[in-house]
């Protein structure tokens, strides 16, 4: 039975945080307002700093930007946002640990809280054949700006790997996970082989309680 890898895109994958770059890229083209562009930087501030726990709120609010556009207009900006932005942002470092595990046999899944179309490019960019993140509804070929069911973030992203892992009949011996934020512990606990990147002051602390391997890039 092939291992299964989890790979998360934030901070492990890219450098930085797929959704402020997104922001900004929509804030250059004119497509986000100057007050919201504020708050989405304390915002994701805070986060970093593990003094806000969800971005679910002001992902919510800053995702009605998209509302109207018609999915292939979507489909142009956020290949736009990949092209212009994303890719330069892929660390090698990530692409050397996907690639010894390619070459192992293994299945590497990215697993990101990011939007999907992000981390479908990304995925499609490092050649990789799964990927769950968070989906935007679509209704009538048409965004409404509404996230669809919940973010791919904390207890969620446990049980959307879970729910992966029952799908594809992985033994949980067979599991590795590479994350970087201490909302990820779930995560990191569930595999047999936890990787933590560029860890936050917290979650540091914790992997070396527990013995976790740490990488820093």
């Amino acid at each position: 039975m092939k291992n299964i890898v989890f790979f998360d895109v934030d901070n492990v994958l890219i450098e930085g945080q797929s959704q402020k770059s997104f922001a900004l890229f929509l804030f250059k083209n004119n497509k986000l307002p100057l007050l919201l562009m504020a708050e989405i930087l304390w915002a994701f501030l805070l986060y970093r700093l593990n003094l806000l726990k969800s971005l679910d709120p002001l992902r919510s609010k800053a995702l009605l930007v998209l509302k109207g556009l018609t999915h292939q207009e979507g489909q142009v900006l956020f290949q736009r946002f990949y092209e212009t932005v994303l890719r330069a942002k892929i660390k090698k470092e990530a692409l050397e640990i996907i690639q010894r595990h390619r070459d192992a046999g293994d299945e590497v899944v990215l697993l990101s809280a990011s939007l999907h179309e992000i981390v479908e490019l990304l995925k499609d960019g490092v050649g990789l054949s799964h990927q769950i993140s968070t989906r935007l509804e679509i209704k009538g070929g048409i965004y409404t700006g509404v996230i669809l069911g919940e973010a791919v973030y904390g207890a969620h992203k446990v049980s959307k790997a879970t729910d992966f892992m029952h799908e594809h009949g992985v033994d949980p011996n067979n599991t590795y996970a590479y994350a970087d934020h201490y909302s990820d512990v779930g995560l990191l606990k569930m595999v047999k082989y936890p990787h933590v990147i560029n860890p936050d002051a917290d979650l540091r602390e914790l992997a070396k309680k527990m013995s976790w391997d740490i990488h820093s890039w």
